[in-house]
Protein backbone atom coordinates (compact mmCIF):
# COMPACT_ATOMS: atom_id res chain seq x y z
CA UNK A 1 0.00 0.00 0.00
CA UNK A 2 1.31 3.50 -0.64
CA UNK A 3 2.85 5.57 1.86
CA UNK A 4 0.54 8.70 0.58
CA UNK A 5 -2.59 6.30 0.93
CA UNK A 6 -1.88 6.49 4.87
CA UNK A 7 -1.00 9.87 4.92
CA UNK A 8 -4.54 10.28 3.67
CA UNK A 9 -6.11 7.93 5.53
CA UNK A 10 -4.17 9.53 8.85
CA UNK A 11 -5.98 13.10 7.92
CA UNK A 12 -9.16 12.39 6.29
CA UNK A 13 -12.21 12.40 8.54
CA UNK A 14 -15.81 11.62 6.99
CA UNK A 15 -17.83 14.18 9.36
CA UNK A 16 -15.01 16.71 9.62
CA UNK A 17 -13.94 16.72 6.01
CA UNK A 18 -14.01 20.18 4.14
CA UNK A 19 -17.27 20.09 2.19
CA UNK A 20 -15.39 21.30 -1.35
CA UNK A 21 -18.45 19.57 -3.74
CA UNK A 22 -19.84 21.96 -5.94
CA UNK A 23 -23.93 22.43 -6.22
CA UNK A 24 -24.31 20.08 -9.66
CA UNK A 25 -21.93 17.23 -7.91
CA UNK A 26 -24.29 17.10 -4.63
CA UNK A 27 -27.09 16.73 -6.86
CA UNK A 28 -25.36 13.68 -9.15
CA UNK A 29 -24.48 12.35 -6.14
CA UNK A 30 -27.95 12.42 -4.43
CA UNK A 31 -29.41 10.42 -8.01
CA UNK A 32 -26.84 8.10 -7.65
CA UNK A 33 -26.92 7.13 -3.89
CA UNK A 34 -30.87 6.86 -4.12
CA UNK A 35 -30.24 4.43 -6.84
CA UNK A 36 -27.77 2.79 -4.81
CA UNK A 37 -30.13 2.58 -1.23
CA UNK A 38 -33.26 1.23 -4.02
CA UNK A 39 -30.86 -1.38 -4.99
CA UNK A 40 -30.12 -1.94 -1.19
CA UNK A 41 -33.77 -2.18 0.00
CA UNK A 42 -34.11 -4.98 -2.93
CA UNK A 43 -31.29 -7.02 -2.20
CA UNK A 44 -32.40 -7.13 1.35
CA UNK A 45 -35.78 -8.49 0.46
CA UNK A 46 -34.40 -10.51 -1.82
CA UNK A 47 -32.24 -12.50 0.37
CA UNK A 48 -34.77 -12.47 3.53
CA UNK A 49 -36.83 -14.62 1.28
CA UNK A 50 -34.35 -17.12 -0.02
CA UNK A 51 -34.45 -20.42 2.17
CA UNK A 52 -31.76 -21.67 5.04
CA UNK A 53 -31.32 -25.38 6.03
CA UNK A 54 -30.64 -24.07 9.92
CA UNK A 55 -33.52 -22.22 11.52
CA UNK A 56 -30.86 -20.50 14.02
CA UNK A 57 -29.70 -18.71 10.54
CA UNK A 58 -33.40 -17.67 9.18
CA UNK A 59 -34.24 -15.90 12.43
CA UNK A 60 -31.04 -14.34 12.45
CA UNK A 61 -31.42 -13.55 8.71
CA UNK A 62 -35.10 -11.98 9.13
CA UNK A 63 -33.88 -10.02 11.96
CA UNK A 64 -30.54 -8.39 10.20
CA UNK A 65 -32.26 -7.88 6.87
CA UNK A 66 -35.46 -5.75 8.70
CA UNK A 67 -32.99 -3.92 10.74
CA UNK A 68 -31.00 -3.31 7.35
CA UNK A 69 -34.12 -2.39 5.74
CA UNK A 70 -35.04 0.18 8.10
CA UNK A 71 -31.66 2.13 8.37
CA UNK A 72 -31.69 2.04 4.17
CA UNK A 73 -35.34 3.56 4.11
CA UNK A 74 -34.47 6.01 6.46
CA UNK A 75 -31.33 7.18 4.53
CA UNK A 76 -33.13 7.61 1.49
CA UNK A 77 -35.68 9.96 3.05
CA UNK A 78 -32.80 11.89 4.61
CA UNK A 79 -30.92 12.39 1.20
CA UNK A 80 -33.06 15.62 0.32
CA UNK A 81 -30.97 17.21 2.84
CA UNK A 82 -27.54 18.08 1.86
CA UNK A 83 -25.64 18.08 5.06
CA UNK A 84 -26.42 14.23 5.48
CA UNK A 85 -25.20 13.72 2.27
CA UNK A 86 -21.46 12.89 3.93
CA UNK A 87 -22.53 10.51 6.80
CA UNK A 88 -25.12 8.53 4.47
CA UNK A 89 -22.79 7.98 2.18
CA UNK A 90 -20.36 6.68 5.62
CA UNK A 91 -23.29 4.64 6.67
CA UNK A 92 -24.04 3.02 3.17
CA UNK A 93 -19.92 2.41 2.50
CA UNK A 94 -19.16 0.36 5.87
CA UNK A 95 -23.02 -1.10 5.64
CA UNK A 96 -22.47 -2.66 2.86
CA UNK A 97 -19.05 -4.11 3.78
CA UNK A 98 -19.85 -5.20 7.42
CA UNK A 99 -23.50 -6.98 5.84
CA UNK A 100 -20.84 -9.51 4.20
CA UNK A 101 -18.46 -10.07 6.53
CA UNK A 102 -21.38 -9.98 9.71
CA UNK A 103 -22.69 -12.74 7.29
CA UNK A 104 -19.24 -14.71 6.72
CA UNK A 105 -18.67 -14.26 10.50
CA UNK A 106 -21.96 -15.84 11.68
CA UNK A 107 -21.71 -19.16 9.15
CA UNK A 108 -18.19 -19.65 10.72
CA UNK A 109 -19.42 -19.39 13.98
CA UNK A 110 -22.77 -21.26 13.49
CA UNK A 111 -20.76 -24.01 11.60
CA UNK A 112 -23.54 -23.82 9.10
CA UNK A 113 -23.21 -23.40 5.25
CA UNK A 114 -25.62 -21.16 3.45
CA UNK A 115 -27.36 -22.10 0.19
CA UNK A 116 -26.25 -21.73 -3.00
CA UNK A 117 -28.52 -18.81 -3.61
CA UNK A 118 -27.42 -17.10 -0.90
CA UNK A 119 -24.06 -17.09 -1.71
CA UNK A 120 -24.56 -16.24 -5.37
CA UNK A 121 -26.91 -12.96 -4.54
CA UNK A 122 -24.85 -11.09 -1.65
CA UNK A 123 -21.85 -11.72 -2.90
CA UNK A 124 -21.87 -8.88 -6.30
CA UNK A 125 -22.32 -6.42 -2.72
CA UNK A 126 -19.18 -5.76 -2.90
CA UNK A 127 -19.85 -4.24 -6.45
CA UNK A 128 -22.32 -1.94 -4.60
CA UNK A 129 -20.34 -1.08 -1.94
CA UNK A 130 -17.30 0.12 -4.40
CA UNK A 131 -19.53 2.41 -6.47
CA UNK A 132 -20.25 4.32 -2.85
CA UNK A 133 -16.67 4.08 -2.04
CA UNK A 134 -15.38 5.71 -5.36
CA UNK A 135 -17.50 8.61 -4.76
CA UNK A 136 -16.48 9.43 -0.96
CA UNK A 137 -12.06 8.46 -1.41
CA UNK A 138 -9.67 9.80 -3.81
CA UNK A 139 -8.48 6.81 -6.78
CA UNK A 140 -5.54 6.02 -5.25
CA UNK A 141 -7.05 4.83 -2.07
CA UNK A 142 -9.82 2.93 -3.58
CA UNK A 143 -8.12 -0.62 -4.58
CA UNK A 144 -6.08 -0.48 -0.84
CA UNK A 145 -9.51 0.15 0.86
CA UNK A 146 -11.17 -2.73 -1.32
CA UNK A 147 -8.74 -5.31 -0.62
CA UNK A 148 -9.16 -4.94 3.41
CA UNK A 149 -13.11 -6.27 3.19
CA UNK A 150 -12.62 -8.40 0.44
CA UNK A 151 -9.55 -10.03 1.72
CA UNK A 152 -11.52 -10.67 5.48
CA UNK A 153 -14.00 -12.19 3.54
CA UNK A 154 -12.15 -14.97 1.32
CA UNK A 155 -10.08 -15.84 4.58
CA UNK A 156 -13.71 -16.54 6.41
CA UNK A 157 -14.85 -18.15 3.39
CA UNK A 158 -11.98 -20.21 3.00
CA UNK A 159 -12.21 -21.31 6.80
CA UNK A 160 -15.71 -22.21 6.74
CA UNK A 161 -15.69 -23.99 3.41
CA UNK A 162 -12.48 -25.46 4.01
CA UNK A 163 -14.15 -27.91 6.71
CA UNK A 164 -16.64 -29.61 4.30
CA UNK A 165 -15.59 -31.45 0.96
CA UNK A 166 -16.08 -30.25 -2.54
CA UNK A 167 -20.09 -29.23 -2.92
CA UNK A 168 -22.17 -27.11 -5.52
CA UNK A 169 -21.88 -24.52 -3.03
CA UNK A 170 -17.56 -24.36 -3.17
CA UNK A 171 -18.41 -23.86 -6.97
CA UNK A 172 -20.96 -20.93 -6.11
CA UNK A 173 -18.86 -19.01 -3.72
CA UNK A 174 -15.78 -19.95 -6.24
CA UNK A 175 -17.85 -18.29 -9.40
CA UNK A 176 -19.11 -15.51 -7.24
CA UNK A 177 -15.82 -14.10 -5.77
CA UNK A 178 -14.21 -15.04 -9.21
CA UNK A 179 -16.62 -13.02 -11.22
CA UNK A 180 -16.43 -10.27 -8.43
CA UNK A 181 -13.02 -9.69 -8.95
CA UNK A 182 -13.06 -9.42 -12.35
CA UNK A 183 -15.56 -7.05 -12.11
CA UNK A 184 -13.70 -4.95 -9.37
CA UNK A 185 -10.92 -4.13 -11.28
CA UNK A 186 -12.20 -3.10 -14.74
CA UNK A 187 -14.69 -1.00 -12.65
CA UNK A 188 -11.56 0.88 -10.99
CA UNK A 189 -9.71 1.54 -14.28
CA UNK A 190 -12.94 2.96 -15.64
CA UNK A 191 -12.86 5.08 -12.67
CA UNK A 192 -9.11 6.13 -13.18
CA UNK A 193 -9.71 6.73 -16.89
CA UNK A 194 -12.74 9.20 -16.01
CA UNK A 195 -11.01 11.02 -13.46
CA UNK A 196 -8.30 11.66 -16.00
CA UNK A 197 -10.49 12.64 -18.55
CA UNK A 198 -12.09 15.42 -15.70
CA UNK A 199 -8.53 16.22 -15.03
CA UNK A 200 -7.42 16.79 -18.68
CA UNK A 201 -10.63 18.65 -19.54
CA UNK A 202 -10.21 21.09 -16.34
CA UNK A 203 -6.13 21.75 -17.26
CA UNK A 204 -7.21 22.52 -20.94
CA UNK A 205 -9.80 24.97 -19.43
CA UNK A 206 -7.30 26.49 -17.16
CA UNK A 207 -4.49 27.49 -19.68
CA UNK A 208 -6.85 28.35 -21.97
CA UNK A 209 -8.87 30.99 -19.53
CA UNK A 210 -5.36 31.88 -18.51
CA UNK A 211 -4.02 32.96 -21.79
CA UNK A 212 -7.06 35.24 -22.55
CA UNK A 213 -7.38 36.44 -19.37
CA UNK A 214 -5.07 39.39 -17.91
CA UNK A 215 -3.50 38.80 -14.47
CA UNK A 216 -3.88 41.98 -13.19
CA UNK A 217 -7.45 42.78 -13.75
CA UNK A 218 -9.20 39.08 -14.07
CA UNK A 219 -11.01 40.61 -17.35
CA UNK A 220 -9.94 39.67 -20.71
CA UNK A 221 -6.36 40.71 -21.58
CA UNK A 222 -5.84 41.35 -25.57
CA UNK A 223 -5.72 37.84 -27.04
CA UNK A 224 -9.28 37.04 -25.11
CA UNK A 225 -11.08 40.22 -27.27
CA UNK A 226 -9.57 39.36 -30.35
CA UNK A 227 -11.59 36.16 -30.16
CA UNK A 228 -14.34 37.87 -29.11
CA UNK A 229 -13.81 40.14 -32.07
CA UNK A 230 -14.55 37.25 -34.55
CA UNK A 231 -18.10 37.02 -33.12
CA UNK A 232 -20.69 39.61 -34.20
CA UNK A 233 -20.07 43.30 -32.72
CA UNK A 234 -22.74 46.00 -33.05
CA UNK A 235 -20.13 48.93 -31.01
CA UNK A 236 -16.82 49.47 -29.94
CA UNK A 237 -15.92 51.36 -26.92
CA UNK A 238 -12.06 52.13 -26.05
CA UNK A 239 -11.41 54.06 -22.84
CA UNK A 240 -8.05 55.58 -22.11
CA UNK A 241 -7.26 56.33 -18.03
CA UNK A 242 -6.05 60.08 -18.35
CA UNK A 243 -2.27 61.36 -16.77
CA UNK A 244 -2.33 57.92 -15.86
CA UNK A 245 1.43 58.01 -16.17
CA UNK A 246 1.82 60.89 -13.90
CA UNK A 247 0.17 58.68 -11.29
CA UNK A 248 2.89 56.07 -11.39
CA UNK A 249 5.08 58.76 -11.13
CA UNK A 250 3.70 60.22 -7.83
CA UNK A 251 2.13 57.59 -5.86
CA UNK A 252 3.72 54.70 -7.66
CA UNK A 253 3.24 51.47 -9.67
CA UNK A 254 1.80 49.95 -6.69
CA UNK A 255 -0.98 52.40 -6.73
CA UNK A 256 -1.33 52.29 -11.05
CA UNK A 257 -1.77 48.56 -10.46
CA UNK A 258 -4.56 49.55 -8.08
CA UNK A 259 -6.57 51.90 -10.37
CA UNK A 260 -6.04 49.27 -13.27
CA UNK A 261 -7.67 46.52 -10.88
CA UNK A 262 -10.41 48.91 -9.54
CA UNK A 263 -11.63 50.29 -13.43
CA UNK A 264 -11.53 46.39 -14.39
CA UNK A 265 -13.43 45.39 -11.52
CA UNK A 266 -15.75 48.55 -12.62
CA UNK A 267 -16.25 47.11 -15.75
CA UNK A 268 -16.34 43.53 -14.87
CA UNK A 269 -19.51 45.07 -12.83
CA UNK A 270 -20.94 45.49 -15.95
CA UNK A 271 -21.04 42.49 -17.93
CA UNK A 272 -24.11 41.40 -15.64
CA UNK A 273 -27.84 41.70 -16.53
CA UNK A 274 -28.67 43.58 -13.32
CA UNK A 275 -26.43 46.19 -13.51
CA UNK A 276 -25.76 47.56 -16.92
CA UNK A 277 -29.27 46.04 -18.62
CA UNK A 278 -27.17 44.73 -21.68
CA UNK A 279 -26.58 41.03 -21.61
CA UNK A 280 -24.49 40.77 -24.80
CA UNK A 281 -21.47 43.08 -23.13
CA UNK A 282 -18.28 42.28 -23.44
CA UNK A 283 -14.82 43.83 -21.40
CA UNK A 284 -11.24 43.34 -21.62
CA UNK A 285 -7.73 45.31 -21.49
CA UNK A 286 -6.48 46.44 -24.61
CA UNK A 287 -3.08 47.01 -23.31
CA UNK A 288 -1.31 49.22 -20.67
CA UNK A 289 -4.21 51.60 -18.89
CA UNK A 290 -6.60 51.00 -22.37
CA UNK A 291 -9.63 48.83 -22.05
CA UNK A 292 -11.91 47.60 -24.74
CA UNK A 293 -15.60 46.98 -24.49
CA UNK A 294 -17.36 45.18 -27.16
CA UNK A 295 -20.99 45.52 -27.54
CA UNK A 296 -23.50 42.68 -29.04
CA UNK A 297 -26.21 45.06 -29.83
CA UNK A 298 -26.45 48.27 -29.52
CA UNK A 299 -27.52 50.58 -26.25
CA UNK A 300 -31.29 51.28 -26.06
CA UNK A 301 -30.31 54.44 -25.05
CA UNK A 302 -27.97 55.49 -27.65
CA UNK A 303 -24.00 55.05 -27.85
CA UNK A 304 -23.80 58.96 -26.69
CA UNK A 305 -25.66 58.36 -23.58
CA UNK A 306 -24.72 54.78 -22.64
CA UNK A 307 -20.59 56.17 -23.36
CA UNK A 308 -21.31 59.28 -21.36
CA UNK A 309 -22.67 56.97 -18.30
CA UNK A 310 -19.39 55.07 -18.34
CA UNK A 311 -17.79 57.81 -18.53
CA UNK A 312 -19.12 59.28 -15.37
CA UNK A 313 -19.12 56.12 -13.79
CA UNK A 314 -15.42 56.03 -14.06
CA UNK A 315 -14.99 59.40 -12.07
CA UNK A 316 -16.78 58.47 -9.46
CA UNK A 317 -15.28 55.49 -8.82
CA UNK A 318 -12.33 56.48 -7.47
CA UNK A 319 -10.33 53.52 -6.68
CA UNK A 320 -8.23 52.79 -4.11
CA UNK A 321 -8.99 56.79 -2.99
CA UNK A 322 -7.51 58.27 -5.82
CA UNK A 323 -9.76 60.12 -7.96
CA UNK A 324 -9.67 59.23 -12.14
CA UNK A 325 -11.27 60.64 -15.43
CA UNK A 326 -11.48 58.93 -18.68
CA UNK A 327 -11.18 59.45 -22.43
CA UNK A 328 -13.65 57.44 -24.45
CA UNK A 329 -13.92 56.20 -27.70
CA UNK A 330 -17.01 54.74 -29.83
CA UNK A 331 -17.70 53.21 -32.94
CA UNK A 332 -20.29 51.28 -34.51
CA UNK A 333 -19.44 48.67 -36.72
CA UNK A 334 -20.71 49.42 -40.01
CA UNK A 335 -22.01 46.39 -42.22
CA UNK A 336 -19.60 44.63 -43.56
CA UNK A 337 -16.98 46.61 -42.03
CA UNK A 338 -13.56 44.88 -41.44
CA UNK A 339 -12.88 44.79 -37.77
CA UNK A 340 -9.39 46.45 -38.27
CA UNK A 341 -11.13 48.93 -39.85
CA UNK A 342 -13.52 49.91 -36.71
CA UNK A 343 -11.03 49.29 -34.12
CA UNK A 344 -8.64 52.38 -35.91
CA UNK A 345 -11.62 54.16 -36.09
CA UNK A 346 -12.34 53.44 -32.66
CA UNK A 347 -8.77 54.03 -31.61
CA UNK A 348 -9.00 57.54 -33.44
CA UNK A 349 -12.33 58.85 -31.77
CA UNK A 350 -10.36 57.91 -28.33
CA UNK A 351 -7.60 60.42 -29.20
CA UNK A 352 -10.20 62.95 -30.22
CA UNK A 353 -11.45 62.91 -26.74
CA UNK A 354 -7.72 63.20 -25.33
CA UNK A 355 -6.43 65.64 -27.31
CA UNK A 356 -10.31 67.79 -26.96
CA UNK A 357 -9.20 68.12 -23.08
CA UNK A 358 -9.68 64.60 -21.61
CA UNK A 359 -12.60 63.28 -19.21
CA UNK A 360 -14.81 63.30 -22.38
CA UNK A 361 -16.62 60.91 -24.87
CA UNK A 362 -16.11 61.18 -28.63
CA UNK A 363 -18.08 59.81 -31.50
CA UNK A 364 -18.53 60.08 -34.97
CA UNK A 365 -21.41 62.02 -36.16
CA UNK A 366 -22.86 59.46 -37.96
CA UNK A 367 -22.08 56.47 -35.25
CA UNK A 368 -24.13 59.06 -33.01
CA UNK A 369 -27.75 57.95 -34.22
Amino acid sequence: MPKNVFVWLARWSPFGRRWDDTPQLHRAKQRIYRVCLLMSLLMLVITALLPQSDPRVSEIQLFINAFGFLVALIALLCLRWTRWLRVIELLMATGIFAYTILWDSLFLMLDVLPSREFVITYGPVFLLGAVILSLMVPQRALLPLLAVPFSVHAVLTWLLLSRSEWTDLHSARLVTDLTTLITLIPLMLVGEYQRAVVLAEQAAQSIHKLAETDPLTGILNRRGLMAQLEQEVAVMTLLDIDHFKSINDTYGHEQGDAVLQGVGEYLASLTSAHASGHQHLQVGRWGGEEFLLLLRQPPAEGVVVWAEDLRAGLQRLCPNGLPITVSVGVAARWPEEPVAQTLKRVDGLMYQAKFGGRNRVAVAPEDSE
